[in-house]
């Protein structure tokens, strides 16, 4: 967890721009023995204005690839929120 952490504080925009999120970026990090492609997805949220970085989840790939399309505009819905 710390390395996420880390990861993410040393760059914030390290991640890719999830399209139709309102700006949650995801990054792969390897899982022990599989590389990053078989490993976990990170999605946050970076706030640069009020200097915050939300984690919001992590997902193996093996669970699924991709979010659906009803999860990102649910995940928009939060990313809205926590930038009021």
């Amino acid at each position: 967890m710390q390395t996420i952490q880390s990861e993410i504080l040393k760059d914030p925009e390290t991640g890719v721009l999830v399209q139709g999120t309102g700006g949650i970026r995801k990054f792969r990090v390897g899982a022990k023995g599989k590389g990053k492609s078989g490993g976990i997805r990170v999605f946050y949220l970076d706030i640069p204005t009020k200097e915050k970085c939300y984690l919001l989840f992590i997902l193996e790939k093996s669970e699924a690839e991709n979010i659906s399309a009803e999860e990102k505009k649910e995940l928009k819905e939060v990313a809205q929120l926590l930038k009021k």
